[in-house]
């Protein structure tokens, strides 16, 4: 796969988790905050891109966790009262901005540990 084909997979991740962000809340407009959300969602993705990784145990535990981490993120706050939304803005903020990170660093350990594999 070339590498334009792995930046064409990064955003189209990325792109598919703001449209489901979208329908979940009942609209469709996009704003200056969902086009940074998806860039959120697509850097650990787009590291994968940038290194020419290819090997499918990265690519696939960010799916994994991108479903599970940002799954959780995103439905979050549908599922809060408006007082715990107030009150949860700067952890929900760090959680957010942690998601990438932590999401990068598993990608990048998935690809250490298939390379040591035989």
């Amino acid at each position: 796969m070339s590498k334009a084909r792995l930046y064409a997979a990064a955003f189209g991740i990325g792109l598919i988790v703001v449209l489901l962000q979208l329908a979940s809340g009942g609209r469709f407009t996009v704003s200056v905050i969902e086009l940074v959300l998806m860039l959120m969602v697509a850097t650990p993705f787009l590291i994968l891109a940038a290194g020419g990784i290819r090997d499918r145990l990265p690519w696939l535990t960010g799916l994994a966790l991108t479903a599970a981490i940002w799954g959780w993120l995103l439905l979050l706050p549908a599922r809060m009262s408006g007082a715990e939304r107030e009150t949860a803005g700067a952890g929900y903020a760090l959680l957010l901005l942690g998601a990438p990170l932590l999401i990068s660093v598993a990608c990048i350990a998935a690809y250490a540990v298939g390379r040591r594999s035989p």
